[in-house]
């Protein structure tokens, strides 16, 4: 299992957005750096805040395989919904934001499908934090592991319900949040097995028991859901042999789904 980030920055939705508007085939993150320092990127901010809002936002969604980079920035140009743009750059977020993965994973998945509970308290909180600070020691950072200050647990416990908020998938109120997982396309869907599944042809089974799609709270039902309505927009068939069920992919890969959003 991956080490823990201990999350204390914002999830920064509309300036990662910005940034992604100044990312074609061509980018490269230098350039994005100079146009940082130049002020015409994050030029609501001093330099030295534009510039730790770019380091954060390059380690979510910049630090990856170039294609899924450029296919990301071809969704969040097209005409899809800003909800919809935050469901996407959920994916990268969750990715490297290993301790929000975690917290959505292990804690709040089962709870969201096996127990129905929607509404999440402090107690929650300190309940997750108890069992990562117990159990999972060794996955915290080095400096982190023998000590933790009230205010760093305090800071990085509220930090990741308001980024969650800020994702458009829970709300708070007072000292609660409310799971709010907003509708997911099929379109969203393909884009994710894209991403996690290599092989043209993959085996139903592996999907539908894949711990990934926990980070987004899916079960079985709702995952063949999702794949009825992408087989109904022709986005990938599917085939039975036997007790074998197999999703074909349409296109050859990510980068060319993600160029036909429009």
């Amino acid at each position: 299992m991956e080490k823990f980030k201990w999350t204390t920055s914002s999830a920064w939705i509309d300036e990662t957005l910005e940034v992604f508007k100044f990312i074609d085939e061509n980018y490269s993150v230098d350039d994005l750096n100079r146009l940082i320092k130049s002020g015409n990127l994050l030029s609501d901010r001093k330099a030295s805040s534009a510039k730790r809002v770019f380091t954060a936002i390059r380690s979510r969604y910049l630090n990856t395989d170039r294609d899924k980079v450029i296919s990301l920035s071809k969704v969040l140009s097209s005409s899809i919904s800003e909800q919809e743009k935050k469901n996407y750059l959920l994916i990268f977020y969750l990715e490297y934001e290993t301790l929000a993965r975690f917290f959505m994973t292990e804690y709040v998945c089962d709870n969201f499908n096996k127990l129905s509970q929607k509404i999440f308290t402090q107690m929650d909180l300190d309940r997750f934090f108890e069992i990562v600070t117990n159990d999972y020691r060794d996955l915290l950072p080095n400096k982190l592991q023998n000590e933790i200050s009230k205010a760093s647990m305090i800071k990085v416990r509220n930090q990741l319900s308001k980024n969650l908020e800020a994702f458009g998938w829970v709300e708070e109120k007072r000292d609660t949040f409310i799971v709010k997982r907003p509708s997911l396309t099929s379109e969203w869907f393909v884009f994710t097995l894209y991403i996690y599944f290599e092989d043209d042809h993959i085996n139903a089974k592996d999907v539908y028991h894949s711990p990934i799609y926990k980070r987004f709270l899916l079960n079985e039902y709702d995952i063949e859901y999702l794949i009825s309505g992408a087989k109904i927009k022709g986005l990938l068939e599917t085939n039975r042999l036997g007790d074998i069920s197999t999703i074909t992919m349409k296109e050859k890969g990510l980068f060319d789904y993600a160029r036909n959003y429009k």
